[in-house]
């Protein structure tokens, strides 16, 4: 799980942290995770709803919530400095997290890699900039080749347009905001004429 706005993502990882082996955090979505531990995010993107991430859903201790153990960091969003990887850890004022690090991005993929079904939302950074753009390109490369893939969202289907492999998923769903609605539990008023939920 992906991309940036949590209050519309964090209702499906309640859901999901007691039926799913693993949920991955990456993106600017994992910000508001490292806000919440504690950590100064310098100048990187949260949501206002951060203050809805709660300690006991951040803690340590529970396994199936994976976030990035390394971050790439760059001081502008546009690709011309230069960025590093670190350990996650306290920015500068200046400091914007613009992917995962290489070796979250390695540990996200051999989880990937491993899994029956993986379902995924949210690019891994700002994927839209080739410097930033390693990240969601190894994660998208480890979802196409699960045994079964979902895939869904706006920007999530645009990285992979942009990585050639869209036709490589088991199903991509191009409402977004639907499937999160429908992963996090909610019933959809289209599904509901239909009977699915009789």
């Amino acid at each position: 799980m992906g991309g940036a706005k949590i209050s519309t993502k964090l209702p499906v990882i309640k859901n999901f942290l007691d039926k799913a082996e693993k949920v991955l955090i990456g993106g600017a979505l994992a910000n508001n995770f490292f806000k919440a531990r504690g950590f100064d995010v310098g100048a990187s993107v949260v949501d206002d709803a951060a203050g809805s991430v709660s300690p006991n859903l951040t803690s340590s201790e529970d396994v199936r919530l994976v976030l990035p153990e390394d971050i790439l960091v760059s001081t502008d969003k546009t690709g011309e400095a230069t960025p590093e990887s670190y350990p996650v850890k306290n920015l500068d004022p200046a400091g914007i997290i613009v992917d995962i690090g290489p070796k979250t991005a390695k540990h996200f993929g051999e989880i990937i890699k491993n899994s029956s079904m993986v379902i995924w939302n949210g690019p891994m950074g700002l994927s839209e900039v080739d410097k930033f753009a390693e990240g969601t390109k190894i994660v998208a490369k480890a979802v196409a080749g699960a045994k079964y893939s979902i895939v869904g969202g706006g920007d999530t289907i645009s990285a992979v347009g942009r990585l050639d492999l869209l036709g490589k998923f088991s199903y991509v769903s191009t409402g977004g905001g639907a499937m999160l609605a429908f992963l996090a539990g909610s019933k959809l008023p289209g599904l509901e004429a239909l009977g699915y939920y009789d």
